[in-house]
């Protein structure tokens, strides 16, 4: 199991990840891109739980998870005014990838965590 837990502030953040598709029930596929190695990692999963502004839970599938998905939980709990606790919860995943996913939503939060700062900055 993968757990993460950041605290991000409250901003209006408008526009799309210009990577995911998807909507508020059903499949929804995302696509890792690195440019550097000129390669691209589908990952596809559709939605179970959707339940505004609180949780997420979706499942999750990619070239480096095996052939059964595994399910990401996100939370999110208010925390004073302007802020909110969001914490990802990975589990099923294959213990030989379990490290590099935890990584992986470590990164992809500090980078949320940046827009959310520099969209407070303006």
């Amino acid at each position: 199991m993968v757990d993460g837990r950041r605290s991000v502030t409250a901003v209006d953040v408008a526009g799309r990840h210009g990577g995911s598709r998807g909507g508020p029930a059903g499949r929804r596929s995302f696509a890792n891109r690195d440019e550097a190695r000129r390669h691209r990692d589908e990952h596809l999963g559709e939605y179970l739980e959707i339940e505004p502004p609180r949780r997420l839970v979706f499942t999750w599938a990619s070239p480096f998870t095996g052939p059964d998905p595994s399910l990401v939980t996100v939370e999110l709990e208010p925390d004073g005014p302007m802020a909110t606790n969001l914490r990802i919860i990975h589990t099923d995943l294959p213990e030989s990838v379990a490290t590099s996913h935890r990584d992986g939503w470590g990164a992809m939060l500090d980078r949320l965590s940046g827009c959310l700062l520099a969209a407070a900055a303006r």
